[in-house]
């Protein structure tokens, strides 16, 4: 400490980024004045007073404008969020980006902010986190110390697609109900009840908290055109676990009647519970952790409006589907624990009421190729998930229908297949014979935890119109690879690279950080084997498109490369290349809200492959019409929609995009 004059100089023995952002204290003991004054003893106890100072250093002109960001997804949806760096100073200042949590991921990881000027960074959340609420701390590392941003994430189960249209119907009865969950009544306002007749909607609310008797209710109306013989039933979601309940009560629908009261509300009871599993147009990979009372095809997929010539098929069994014939194939049931493929010429969902199947039933692996299915309720971290086998080796891999992972010398799986996740089936492959026992909890309890990993989610943005459909192939390979250019390995973790057969994308790989080395792991898809694949690189550093030296054929289940020995796709800095193009418009196509959840606003994309009138409404839970974004002619081309949804309540929205023939609806949720 220096004193000039009235002035004390304070001159910390640390260095100041050290002490950036934090809060610091100076006392001072035994002053004494130029006139021989010392400090006064006020306390008297003999020693002389103190002064102190408690100050926060904050030395540095880069720094985030807000020092939080918040960001709302749902469960197997991936999210992103931006922040902004501002610099104050009057030079440049360089950044560096160090993420503290596996589950987020920037997309640039350092940089320079001119004097006055802003960056924006944006993170990339993992699409393979369980619901629940999570928070990390974000640096932007500086010469003159660290930055920190709070980000908030909060991750939701998704509702189900429940939607009914009062303006359909001519009457209505009134319910006052409230459901059991867990051996208590539900007290939570995101939960849903809702009313069916067969398989049609007739009603749905939430839970609702009444001042006075402080109750909570759900006060559903069922709509009907008939007035008699109509027996309704009901579901139940619970907002907490995502479960769906399939309730024992039922009623007979009328008008003239209500249900339930206040203070005598008609309690409902879960007979079962429902899995859902959503079902492309084409091939799609599932399994099923929930056991009806009839497994086979016939039951298990009546939910599906199936077409003639339709596919389905385990390891060892195979059944196609007949107008009038319905599932032909063996008269057996679908397994539990077995992976199973359909092939539906329509999108759907496979809807299955029964019983939970207890997490730890044994699952028999054996040497070579295992469809195996996927029993806990929750996401896994596959080295989580296959813990259990013990006499996995080096070479040993899994697979499901977007990713892999190989076993290594190290008893590790690596690869981008980060978790593993209800609904989805997988094939193993390994050399030895064994049993599969998921950790034991139940699936109808599942406790929230992370299945996260650092190599589960996108961490490039590829801009450059790549895109592939896995569900229109029957037939997967896999291939890890590292890049060389001009002889030397690439360590760009910015690069993504594509398989293509002809002018065909097959596959993307995004660039993987595995022990220093940058890997890109592919699933490649094709009906045939023998296609001869390339494969194309973009470089955003560049902004450029290169072509590998090398290509593969493809071959069903064939494996290439290891994170050890990956195989090398080499390509030349020098050679040309080719800006990337525009999408072109192949078919109509309605996209998802982004983002979402949103508040206040969000945007709607859509695709219209020939010039032509398109509409866009927005409808509320209950079907009453919100807005209408859209009602014009247009051209050939990519649009974007905006909804503002500022003077609305929170709650799940739908979509809908009428364009010619086609039409077609997708939800959204609004929270604030």
């Amino acid at each position: 400490m220096e004193c000039l004059g009235n002035t004390l100089l304070v001159k910390p023995l640390i260095t100041p980024p050290s002490m950036q952002n934090r809060e610091m204290k100076a006392t001072l003991f035994g002053l004494v004045s130029t006139n021989g004054n010392h400090m006064p003893d006020a306390n008297r106890d003999g020693l002389p007073d103190s002064l102190s100072w408690t100050f926060t250093v904050n030395q540095n002109r880069l720094v985030w404008e807000a020092s939080n960001a918040t960001v709302t997804t749902y469960e197997g949806t991936a999210a992103s969020v931006t922040a902004r760096l501002r610099n104050y100073g009057g030079k440049p200042e360089t950044f560096e980006i160090a993420p503290t949590e596996n589950w987020i991921a920037p997309m640039q990881h350092s940089g320079s902010v001119p004097p006055g000027g802003v960056q924006e960074i944006t993170f990339v959340i993992s699409d393979q986190l369980n619901a629940g609420e999570r928070s990390t701390t974000v640096y932007a590392v500086t010469p003159a110390g660290s930055e920190p941003l709070l980000v908030q994430l909060t991750v939701l189960f998704r509702p189900p697609e429940w939607v009914v249209k009062p303006s359909e119907f001519e009457h209505s009865m009134p319910i006052t109900c409230q459901y059991e969950v867990d051996s208590a009544l539900s007290s939570d306002a995101n939960d849903l009840i809702a009313a069916f007749v067969g398989s049609e909607c007739r009603g749905i609310t939430n839970i609702q908290f009444v001042p006075g008797p402080d109750v909570h209710r759900a006060f559903l109306a069922v709509y009907g055109n008939n007035r008699f013989n109509e027996t309704v039933t009901f579901r139940a979601w619970d907002a907490s676990s995502g479960r769906i309940f399939i309730m024992a009560e039922k009623l007979s629908f009328d008008p003239s009647q209500t249900c339930g009261t206040l203070l005598s509300p008609l309690i409902l009871h879960p007979a079962s519970r429902q899995q859902n599993i959503p079902v492309s147009g084409g091939w799609t990979w599932f399994s099923l952790n929930t056991r009806a009372s009839n497994m086979k095809p016939d039951s298990v997929l009546r939910s599906v409006a199936a077409s003639s010539g339709d596919i389905l098929k385990d390891q060892t069994r195979y059944w196609q589907y007949g107008t009038s014939s319905g599932w032909v194939g063996p008269n057996e049931q679908l397994r539990i624990g077995a992976a199973v493929q359909a092939a539906p010429d329509k999108s759907g969902n496979i809807r299955i009421e029964g019983a939970s199947v207890r997490v730890d039933t044994p699952i028999a692996v054996q040497s070579g190729w295992n469809w195996i299915g996927y029993l806990p309720g929750r996401f896994l971290d596959v080295n989580e998930a296959l813990l259990s086998l013990t006499g996995s080796a080096e070479g040993d891999i899994v697979k499901d229908q977007h990713g892999f992972a190989v076993h290594d010398v190290a008893d590790r799986w690596h690869g981008n297949l980060g978790v593993m996740r209800p609904g989805s089936g997988y094939m193993l492959k390994t050399g030895n014979s064994g049993t599969l026992i998921y950790p034991g909890w139940s699936a109808f309890h599942s406790p929230r935890g992370d299945g996260e990993s650092l190599t589960s989610f996108m961490k490039a943005d590829h801009k450059h119109g790549w895109e592939v459909s896995p569900h229109r192939f029957e037939y997967t390979m896999n291939l890890t690879s590292a890049l060389m250019m001009d002889g030397l390995l690439l360590h760009d973790t910015g690069v993504t690279v594509a398989a293509f057969s002809g002018s065909e994308c097959r596959g993307i790989a995004y660039p993987l950080d595995v022990e220093g080395t940058a890997l890109h792991c592919f699933t490649i898809y094709s009906n045939t084997a023998g296609d001869s694949l390339r494969f194309l690189m973009y470089m955003p550093s560049r902004d450029t498109v290169f072509e590998a030296r090398e290509s593969v054929a493809f071959f069903p289940d064939d494996v290439v490369g290891t994170p050890v020995a990956p195989y090398l796709l080499r390509i030349s800095g020098t050679t040309s290349a080719y800006e990337r193009t525009p999408e072109t418009p192949r078919s109509f196509e309605l996209r998802r809200n982004h983002p979402n959840p949103f508040n206040p606003g969000t945007e709607i994309e859509y695709v219209l492959p020939v010039p032509g009138w398109a509409r866009i409404d927005v409808s509320d839970a209950l079907g009453n019409h919100v807005a209408r974004l859209v009602d014009a002619r247009h051209e050939a081309g990519v649009y974007t929609a905006r909804f503002d949804a500022g003077s609305l309540p929170s709650g799940v929205y739908s979509y809908t995009l009428y364009a010619g023939s086609y039409v077609k609806t997708m939800h959204m949720l609004l929270v604030k």
